[in-house]
């Protein structure tokens, strides 16, 4: 099997309907369901995905993060760590593919990780998995998603051109790719010693070129430090037109910087408080709204425009003890998951945040909203993940277990639409259908279409 990325300074070879470069799926869409097969009621459990601890042990594992392939909701990858350890330094642990066409539901087709902290990516196309391993040799390990579902590890040299040292990669937090595949982004750690939770992270930004075969060097065109950075990663996520970058640490604060050069936009916020935070950008805009979740239950959304920002949203999720564990975005961007501490999901739509329902870790067969189980649980939703169909929502725990749930159906012509469409015409060659092209940026999830959605009725 051929990859579809390989990172290098050349020029593009494939251009979307502004003329910019993707690395898109050459495959058609796959829904979890098949073609004429019923759909279980709301709030079915799908699938009980189990995890266990090294060669079959009884250790318990934390499914810290989980993502459907990209144009695949019957793949699921996710990414176990050993739970009742202090992780904020330490994210041993294990990445799985799985084939959920499959009648199994467990399996240990594994491969080790080792990460401070793992961040969930896939390339543009689904083919290249991110957030594997590195080497501390001036090499770090990807894996390729393969067709039959598994994952081969591959090493990539990476050739900083003397900017920086090349051990610095040995502290490799996370890789992060842009979604018009273009670029990559790595955050290194490089601090020597942890002083009062104070770390120094190294960004590097590496350019993207498309080939057969991943074994050219990375060439790094800029590299930034921050070392007013505290406590550690919690997320890295690219723009939806790949323009910026944002970052967050597990002491609040949160950068925006500009994908071209790494130029710093925006010190959101600086402050350091003992108070987790992960971000990431609104779907339905290309880069001017960032959504920021913080571990106290306060969601905070970001409006940014000329280099300036502005708290447009501000709400209190949960309140008391309970705590917001993981968050995110349905790629339509009209709902949003919420995972807690307390062992539930709460899904909101995102004009005005209002709960539609909650979902109990705790499983009911055919739970319905009004019957979910009030009952305590010290399971914690460490992610959440939502299928490209909308309809699927996979939710890993501090079990071991991920949970795949079916949601209510979304009922709207365009979206049903576009999921046939997907169906037929990979993403590859969309732009190439005589269709108007915010017709063919809804059809990518773009977020062109977002404030155009009328002109394609």
């Amino acid at each position: 099997m051929s990859l579809g990325m390989g990172l290098d300074s050349s020029k593009p070879n494939q251009s979307d309907i502004h003329g910019t470069q993707l690395a898109l799926c050459t495959t058609t869409y796959r829904s979890f369901h098949l073609k004429g097969e019923p759909v279980p009621p709301p709030f079915t459990v799908l699938k009980e995905l189990k995890h266990s601890g090294p060669l079959g042990t009884d250790q318990m594992m934390k499914v810290t993060a989980c993502a459907f392939s990209p144009n695949d909701d019957t793949s699921l990858l996710s990414l176990t760590t050993f739970a009742g350890l202090d992780l904020r330094h330490f994210r041993a642990g294990f990445v799985q593919c799985w084939d959920l066409d499959s009648l199994e539901e467990t399996h240990d087709n594994s491969l080790f990780t080792y990460s401070p902290r793992p961040v969930c990516n896939f390339s543009p196309n689904g083919e290249i998995l991110s957030f594997i391993l590195n080497t501390g040799h001036g090499q770090i390990i990807l894996a390729e998603h393969t067709d039959d579902c598994t994952l081969e590890p591959f090493t990539i040299d990476c050739d900083t051109g003397g900017y920086g040292d090349r051990s610095l990669l040995s502290r490799a937090l996370c890789c992060v790719f842009s979604p018009d595949g273009r670029k990559a982004v790595t955050v290194s750690n490089v601090t020597l010693e942890s002083h009062r939770g104070t770390e120094t992270n190294e960004i590097c930004l590496w350019q993207v070129k498309s080939k057969k075969k991943l074994k050219s060097s990375w060439r790094v065109s800029c590299e930034v430090v921050f070392p007013g950075f505290s406590g550690h990663l919690i997320s890295c996520v690219f723009s939806p037109d790949s323009s910026l970058v944002a970052f967050s640490s597990s002491l609040s604060q949160l950068y925006v910087l500009k994908s071209e050069n790494l130029e710093l936009l925006s010190a959101i916020r600086t402050d350091v408080a003992r108070n987790a935070c992960s971000c990431s950008f609104v779907p339905c805009f290309p880069f001017q709204k960032l959504a920021a979740c913080y571990e106290d239950g306060v969601f905070q959304i970001w409006y940014i425009q000329d280099g300036n920002t502005k708290c447009v949203t501000e709400t209190k999720i949960v309140t008391g003890s309970t705590k917001l564990t993981a968050f995110s975005y349905s790629a339509d961007g009209a709902l949003l998951a919420f995972g807690t501490s307390q062992g539930k999901v709460i899904v909101t739509e995102t004009e005005l945040l209002q709960t539609l329902y909650e979902i109990s870790s705790i499983h009911v067969p055919d739970a319905r909203l009004d019957s979910v189980s009030n009952e305590s649980s010290t399971t914690i939703v460490c992610s959440v993940a939502f299928a490209r169909s909308c309809n699927e929502l996979a939710i890993g725990q501090s079990d071991g277990l991920v949970r795949i749930w079916q949601l209510p159906l979304k009922f709207e012509l365009q979206h049903l639409c576009r999921l046939v469409i997907n169906g037929l015409v990979p993403p590859a060659q969309v732009t190439h259908l005589p269709l108007p092209r915010n017709l063919k940026a809804y059809l990518l999830f773009s977020p062109l279409a977002s404030t155009r959605v009328n002109e394609c009725s």
